[in-house]
């Protein structure tokens, strides 16, 4: 009898000790999927703010020579993308925008063109003199 009830108790702490490891790789696969969604919307944030310094000019045709100016310093500022400005059949260079607050300082730009990377992030915008 007394092996038995022996059997029973190590049974059981057996059953206990499984019951504790399922609790806790349950929890981590849990806590580590929220850390990956976590991850994701920061990163989609990130993105947001980025594009949104850009986005700004969409579709908007009462742009001022300075705000291109602008928006092509800012360009500078990241790698991966480009200004264009377009202004009576030239082009403006982006290592001298400032060159279009002279020639065009009562002109307005309009801005309907951009091109996305297939992560959502804008790499190329493109203003053009009305």
């Amino acid at each position: 009898m007394e092996n038995a009830n022996k059997a029973l108790i190590i049974a059981g702490a057996v059953l206990i000790a499984i019951v504790i490891l399922s609790v806790g790789v349950y929890l981590f696969v849990k806590f580590s999927n929220q850390n990956k969604n976590y991850k994701e919307m920061v990163s989609n944030i990130e993105m947001q703010k980025f594009n949104s310094k850009f986005e700004a000019y969409t579709n908007r045709t009462d742009i001022t020579p300075q705000e291109v100016v602008s928006a092509m310093y800012l360009a500078k500022e990241y790698p991966n993308i480009t200004v264009n400005a377009f202004a009576g059949g030239y082009a403006v260079s982006q290592d001298h925008p400032e060159n279009i607050l002279g020639w065009y300082s009562n002109d307005t730009f309009s801005c309907l063109n951009y091109t996305y990377s297939q992560d959502g992030r804008i790499t190329s915008i493109t203003f053009t003199k009305n």
